[in-house]
């Protein structure tokens, strides 16, 4: 990971996680894991966006994205997450 010359890099996916977080009144969260065992394993990330200040169960608004990297579809990891930023940010136009 770093400085991609070719598509975005994490200061870009930071700062569009960044404008998220303001414009939709959400706490973007991004979860990694393992996705199978040995050298050749894939992550599975999630972007998780959860609605801020709500305390009622009932009302708590959620809503996430997952990916697997690598994949065929992006080059980096910077660029399946911030395809991924992309899409919650389509979700929750569509949510309101």
């Amino acid at each position: 990971m770093g400085k991609s010359e070719n598509g975005p890099d994490l200061r870009d996916c930071g700062i569009l996680a960044s404008e998220l977080q303001s414009l939709s009144g959400v706490s973007l969260t991004v979860l990694m894991e393992l996705d199978g065992s040995g050298v050749a394993s894939h992550w599975l990330s999630h972007v998780l966006a959860v609605k801020k200040g709500l305390t009622d169960p009932e009302r708590l608004s959620a809503m996430s994205v997952a990916f697997r990297w690598p994949n065929d579809r992006q080059r980096t990891f910077e660029a399946a997450l911030y395809d991924a930023l992309w899409k919650i940010d389509n979700l929750l136009a569509q949510a309101e």
